[in-house]
């Protein structure tokens, strides 16, 4: 593991992570996002701790996601190691990218927040309305 690793490095970052939540839920991109008909899109790179978005990066947009967790009491208890990848292999030619990050329990609870969120700010289907009736 490299250095980022310490138990040190891991509050440290811990406490950056826990204060960029202090300004309450976590607010949906407000640039355009360009998508070309190859299925890549433009997006802004967030930046929690300056609350701007910088400069975008080229990312694959995949349908879902593939989630994976095994437990990583090291660097700090309570820790898991959090995969993600996109829900389908990507366009032949595309290197397949994915996030490997360790995060605690108390970052995993704020990513369930915020992800809470994200769905309550969503507004259901139509065919949702209508369950039950007929």
């Amino acid at each position: 593991m490299g250095p980022e690793f310490t138990p040190e490095r891991v509050a440290e970052l811990t406490g950056l992570s826990a204060s960029s939540r202090t300004a309450g839920p976590l607010p949906p991109i407000s640039t355009p996002i360009v998508v070309n008909e190859r299925g890549f899109a433009w997006l802004p790179n967030p930046d929690p701790f300056v609350g701007i978005f910088g400069n975008p990066i080229v990312c694959y947009v995949h349908a879902g996601i593939r989630l994976g967790w095994a437990p990583m009491p090291l660097p700090a208890p309570g820790g898991v190691l959090l995969t993600l990848f996109g829900g389908l292999r990507a366009e032949p030619g595309f290197e397949e990218e994915g996030v490997a990050t360790f995060i605690t329990r108390e970052g995993l609870n704020g990513l369930i927040a915020d992800l809470q969120a994200i769905a309550a700010s969503i507004a259901p289907p139509a065919s949702d309305d209508q369950e039950g009736e007929g």
